[in-house]
């Protein structure tokens, strides 16, 4: 085969496998917001667009619960991926995690010292956990320039 042709089919591979996991995102998506405690049909989910918010038990469902949630785990999902290919670009590592520069150890340091202090709301847990996830990532880089571990 020459090498055109192989670039073709690579290609075209590349093209399938993208939309298998669009496909395959969707349907994810989809099931995230008619399964439940309480099952939507989706006779239930189009009348729930048709007629706004306010129509029925199963749109006040759908708009409050399912749809926000689907959507927030679409978001983090996407960015938790871009995160993970952040750090494996910037350390040059294919195999590279959070845990690599102690990313996973700062934000549980910090959401062990908010318990020990009495901090038990949710809304200060993450943002806790995100200034100890951006400490640890922050002391680990001036940790590498200082001593001479870092490229920059």
């Amino acid at each position: 085969m020459k090498n055109s042709a192989k670039y073709c089919l690579e290609r075209n591979k590349t093209k399938y496998l993208y939309a298998a996991g669009f496909i395959f995102l969707g349907i994810s998506a989809l099931l995230g917001i008619v399964l439940g405690s309480t099952q939507l049909s989706l006779g239930e989910i189009t009348d729930a667009f048709r007629n706004g918010f306010n129509s029925s038990a199963g749109a006040r469902i759908f708009y409050y619960v399912r749809l926000p949630r689907a959507l927030a785990s679409l978001v983090c999902g996407a960015a938790l991926s871009v995160s993970g290919a952040v750090i494996q670009v910037v350390l040059a590592n294919r195999l590279a995690s959070p845990s690599i520069i102690g990313v996973n150890a700062g934000a549980g340091l910090a959401v062990t010292l908010c318990t020990a202090l009495g901090i038990y709301g949710g809304w200060q847990l993450s943002l806790f956990s995100f200034i100890g996830a951006f400490a640890a990532v922050i002391l680990v880089s001036l940790g590498a320039k200082k001593w001479g571990a870092s490229r920059g």
